[in-house]
């Protein structure tokens, strides 16, 4: 019978026992993998992970493989690596596993991590977390929120956490406890303070944020603390930028004692906890007030003390010009008295000298009176009630009234001219 294609056929259970006895023969022992975890997660204490390998460069994946973590050893590789790195075994780390590789026929090939080495995450971490420094400094925008010019009354708070974290109640609880009675606006935006999703998720809140930018004086960015919550997703260059960038100030209190995040770098102001956060804003506000309480102090004791000088100063001027009134009054009452002494001799004077020429006047009129002419025994003669001044006024027979010093006569004129008593 002629053989075919098909006469060495492997049942597909052999072909698996016959890929298992090579990749034994092969990896007879455990061997150290670098790679990168896709996906983690955790069923029944077990850990399940997608590892890959990116290009350099592009980024593409270019392999991938399943790992397993056992029940017992994920509690103790977990522990340790936490305890080494300060972060969790997630998703989006670069880890050194120390690997048994596998293959069964039911569930095919398959890696069974066994340890695991943290100082290559640590190192790939510090790596990283310099990649984002640098970049960010090279941008120029490293300390932009930072030089935000923080608010005096701070009292308008926009937090970014979750609703369901222990911190954001302890910040809310802090702030709305507060005996200075100082009256807050708080108004909360979720999002996703720890695992995937957390850059997505904060960097939407910080855009809703933005989007009402002026009803609020700064945002609080917090969490809850606590050992078994790692913070590697504020070691994010987009969560960064866009802190950095934001033109409010903002308070990074994400519960922590281990050394900043990028965040806190990035943040204009870091503090250990979310109710020290608490206490950043009350500080700020009793300092304020006791700026103006002081300025308040010194304006009014200024005040008092420029009124006391005035008054000194007003009391001196009155003091002084009641003095030079009361000189001045006394000098003009001797001008005056001068004056009037004065006047008073020129006005005898005066009087004197017009008594004297009144009575040259009265001399003179009286020599000119025509009664002291009559009685040294001159006539006056009036022809038809006036004063004949001129013979030739006078004709032949014309009747003149003789007026003497004691009595008129009449008389006529004549011919010869003599006079005739009528």
């Amino acid at each position: 019978m002629e053989s075919t294609l098909f006469d060495n056929a492997y049942k597909l259970s052999e072909l698996g026992e016959s890929i298992e006895q090579v990749l034994h023969g092969c990896f007879p022992n455990s061997v150290r993998v670098e790679a990168e975890i896709a996906e983690l997660r955790v069923n029944r204490g077990h850990c399940y992970m997608t590892l890959i390998e990116k290009a350099e460069g592009s980024g593409d994946i270019i392999a991938q493989m399943r790992a397993t973590i056992w029940a017992n050893t994920y509690k103790i590789i977990s522990a340790y690596f936490f305890e080494s790195t300060g972060v969790q075994l997630q998703s989006g780390i670069k880890v050194m596993l120390q690997c048994k590789v596998s293959y069964h026929t039911l569930y095919g090939l398959s890696l069974n991590v066994v340890g695991v080495d943290p100082e290559y995450t640590i190192g790939a971490l510090a790596i990283a977390r310099r990649e984002i420094v640098q970049r960010l400094e090279k941008e120029g925008i490293i300390n932009l929120n930072k030089q935000l010019e923080f608010p005096l009354l701070p009292l308008r708070i926009a937090v970014i956490s979750s609703d369901t974290a222990a911190g954001y109640g302890d910040f809310l609880n802090h702030i709305e406890n507060d005996t200075h009675g100082y009256s807050f606006q708080v108004v909360l935006f979720r999002s996703l303070m720890q695992g995937n999703g957390v850059e997505k998720s904060l960097i939407a809140a910080l855009d809703a944020v933005f989007a009402r930018l002026d009803e609020f004086d700064v945002v609080v960015v917090i969490r809850g603390g606590g050992a078994s919550i790692d913070l590697s997703c504020f070691d994010n260059y987009e969560i960064a930028a866009h802190i950095a960038q934001f033109p409010l100030p903002i308070i990074s209190g994400i519960g922590h004692q281990r050394d900043d995040t990028i965040v806190d770098l990035v943040a204009h102001s870091r503090v250990k906890t979310p109710t020290a956060a608490a206490d950043l804003i009350l500080q700020t506000l009793i300092n304020t007030e006791n700026e103006v309480l002081l300025r308040a102090e010194q304006i009014v004791n200024t005040a008092y003390h420029r009124l006391e000088e005035e008054n000194t100063t007003l009391s001196n001027y009155l003091m002084r010009m009641n003095s030079s009134m009361k000189g001045k009054i006394v000098l003009e009452n001797r001008h005056l008295e001068q004056q009037h002494e004065h006047m008073m001799t020129a006005v005898k004077l005066k009087l004197q000298n017009i008594g004297t020429h009144l009575q040259l006047l009265q001399r003179v009129v009286r020599s000119y009176d025509p009664e002291s002419y009559l009685r040294r025994g001159y006539v006056l003669v009036e022809h038809e009630g006036k004063i004949a001044k001129s013979v030739n006024e006078l004709a032949v027979d014309d009747i003149v009234v003789l007026q003497f010093h004691d009595g008129k006569k009449q008389a006529k004129i004549i011919t010869n001219n003599e006079t005739t008593d009528l």
